[in-house]
């Protein structure tokens, strides 16, 4: 039961009833009031707090502020030592913050769709072949085979591009000469000349939104005349021969031939069966 005694703004409320009316628990309302933000009385003896309606309304717009994303470090200021113009552009450089979370998001959405897009082309297009342009790729590459490149280059810039993501992607190349070597059926003995590079790869046209540049480790992949498939492959060292016969073989059958790295992209991992399927964009250039 709340009492209110004869003086100005003199009815407490206790920590218990504050934290029921703004559904946070105790322990956050101590938290604020270890920032400064709440300033509640303390008995002495029992170090029991009161809080004010005072308190109640400074709680109420610290909320408000929370709400618009502010950090307990701003909100802090705002209620207690900002002047008008810091106040003003505080909301300024917060509102300029969100216009930029939203383009985020609106780019993150619009990869989403192209994700889902790629997923609905790869089950169409398992063993289709088209002629159309490979992508114009920046391409890190940091594994050789199964060897990983954990060189000062790469580990440099790595991290910059795993941020990047999801418009940065799983990549890897079949070079050249194992596509002149390797044929279907796959045989043990060409494994010497098996030779693929993994690493990440990004558009060249979204490098520049996220300070992707062309500079060492870094190579460009011109887009070539190529023919387009996706390859559904098992799991770890079915690739190449999976390429051979499913890729290499009906291309060597068109009278086509390779013409250096063919470029893929992983689009997905899905399961069947219990067995690991791996669906990849593949483009060959030929001549």
């Amino acid at each position: 039961m709340i009492e209110f005694k004869n003086s100005f703004d003199t009815a407490e409320y206790k920590i218990g009833s504050i934290s029921k009316l703004f559904g946070i628990p105790a322990e956050t309302l101590r938290y604020y009031e270890s920032l400064g933000i709440l300033e509640p009385k303390k008995d002495a003896e029992t170090g029991y707090r009161s809080y004010t309606p005072w308190e109640v309304n400074t709680l109420t717009l610290c909320r408000l502020c929370r709400s618009f994303g502010f950090s307990l470090t701003d909100t802090q200021k705002m209620l207690h030592e900002d002047t008008f113009e810091e106040l003003f552009a505080r909301y300024v450089q917060r509102e300029a913050e969100l216009v930029e979370t939203i383009r985020h998001y609106q780019r993150l959405l619009h990869l989403l769709a192209a994700q889902r897009s790629a997923l609905v082309r790869a089950e169409r297009g398992v063993g289709r072949f088209s002629v159309e342009d490979s992508p114009e790729l920046l391409f890190l590459h940091h594994r050789y085979c199964y060897e990983l490149d954990l060189s000062d280059e790469v580990t440099a810039v790595s991290p910059q591009w795993i941020d990047a993501m999801p418009a940065v992607n799983l990549g890897f190349e079949v070079l050249a000469h194992t596509l002149e070597k390797c044929g279907f059926p796959f045989e043990l003995e060409t494994e010497k000349y098996a030779k693929t590079l993994w690493g990440l790869s990004v558009p060249v046209k979204d490098a520049d939104q996220f300070g992707l540049k062309l500079e060492y480790p870094v190579r460009y992949i011109a887009p070539r005349k190529s023919l387009h498939t996706v390859l559904a492959t098992g799991g770890k060292g079915t690739l190449l021969g999976d390429f051979a016969e499913k890729v290499l073989a009906p291309i060597q059958h068109l009278g086509a031939k390779p013409d250096g790295n063919a470029v893929g992209q992983v689009i997905a991992y899905t399961h069947q069966d219990g067995q690991l399927v791996r669906y990849c964009d593949v483009w060959v250039p030929i001549r």
